[in-house]
């Protein structure tokens, strides 16, 4: 679950083998108690309309072409605005940003694990969030040099390294044993890893 106007994630709930997302509804707004939820039309069904009306969570899912019943539906329906449900936009560019920053894939290979890797995906993504808004331009986000991934650091004077990339001057790159392991190069040189 994603918080639109912070930018972050609030809520995770991972699975290992494939299951619809209708299901973990009812405890995502459990645990995380938006005001407002925004999804698609997938999410369309009386029981989440139900348990949103029930917490005092405002729906914004538009209704399928299928299904019009439904009591909490029609609710619903009658305050749905449009300009708030393009919102769930943000939330598909936040996590795209995770994917392309930490990677799409997961190199675990037991359940536990592949959940672990998942949540910690989005606490460093989140902590990065954090740092960036406190630091600012200062911060440069890097990948281990494995991925060949960074986001752009401006204003603090990195050194180009071999593979091309800006590193800040005095921090030397993430030297993990896993390549997926994330670093917060800070122009000082502090490194903070994230151990797996």
């Amino acid at each position: 679950m994603v918080d639109t106007r912070r930018k972050k994630i609030i809520a995770v709930q991972a699975h290992v083998l494939p299951r619809g997302d209708t299901r973990d509804v009812k405890a995502l707004l459990q645990r995380a108690r938006p005001r407002i939820i925004v999804a698609d039309k997938g999410y369309d069904s009386e029981a989440i309309h139900e348990r949103c009306h029930d917490l005092g969570i405002q729906s914004m899912i538009p209704a399928r072409k299928t299904t019009k019943k439904g009591h909490y539906r029609k609710i619903a329906l009658k305050a749905f605005r449009t300009r708030t449900y393009h919102r769930r936009e943000l939330a598909k560019a936040l996590i795209s940003a995770i994917k392309r920053t930490l990677g799409g894939s997961i190199r675990c290979r037991r359940a536990r694990t592949i959940r672990a890797e998942i949540i910690r995906k989005c606490i460093v993504y989140n902590a990065f969030l954090m740092l960036y808004r406190l630091l600012g331009q200062i911060l440069e986000f890097r990948l281990c040099p494995e991925s060949r991934l960074t986001m752009p650091a401006a204003g603090f004077g990195g050194v180009p390294t071999s593979d091309g990339l800006t590193s800040p001057k005095g921090a030397s790159p993430c030297q993990c044993a896993t390549c997926n392991t994330s670093a917060f190069a800070i122009a000082a040189g502090w490194t903070l890893r994230t151990e797996p």
